[in-house]
C-alpha cells in the first residue's frame, strides 16, 4: 500500500505545489513525531456536518434567550428572537476564538474536546463569511 504522508523536509521546497494539491484530496505532512492533515475549509466543512442547533424560548418578562446543547454555555438575550439569535451568534464567535485561544487547554477538557470539531468549523466559516449566521439551525 502506497504511503500518502509526506517528510515536512521533502515538502518544503515545494510547499505551493503541496498545498495547490490540497485544494482536490487532503494531504498528509509529517514533522517530528506529528502528524498533520491539511484540506481546504470546504472539505473540513463537508466533513463536520454538524450545524449549531438552537432553541429560543420567551421569558417571563417577554424577553427571548436561546438553547443549544452544542454549545450550552453560549446563552443568546433579546427583547426579540431575531436579538436573542443575533446575541447568540455573537457568543458563539467569541467563545469559538477564546477556545482557539485556550486549544491545549479546552480540547482536552471532559466537557469541551468533543467542541474541537464544530469550533474549528465556526472559525473556519467566520473567517471566510463574516458571519455563522448560516450554521445556526433554529428549532
Amino acid at each position: 500500500m502506497p504511503q500518502v504522508t509526506e517528510q515536512a523536509s521533502a515538502v518544503r521546497n515545494g510547499f505551493a505545489d503541496f498545498l495547490d494539491d490540497a485544494r482536490t484530496r487532503p494531504r498528509y505532512l509529517k514533522r517530528r513525531k506529528s502528524h498533520y492533515v491539511l484540506m481546504t475549509s470546504d472539505d473540513f466543512d463537508r466533513l463536520v456536518s454538524e450545524d449549531i442547533d438552537v432553541k429560543t424560548v420567551a421569558d417571563d418578562d417577554g424577553g427571548h434567550y436561546t438553547e443549544s446543547r452544542a454549545l450550552p454555555d453560549v446563552i443568546g438575550f433579546g427583547a426579540t428572537r431575531e436579538d436573542a439569535l443575533r446575541s447568540f451568534e455573537e457568543g458563539a464567535v467569541s467563545f469559538a476564538y477564546e477556545y482557539y485561544d485556550n486549544y491545549a487547554l479546552y480540547s482536552a477538557s471532559p466537557g469541551r474536546s468533543g467542541q474541537a470539531a464544530l469550533i474549528t468549523k465556526i472559525l473556519s466559516h467566520n473567517e471566510r463569511f463574516g458571519s455563522i449566521a448560516d450554521l445556526i439551525k433554529v428549532s
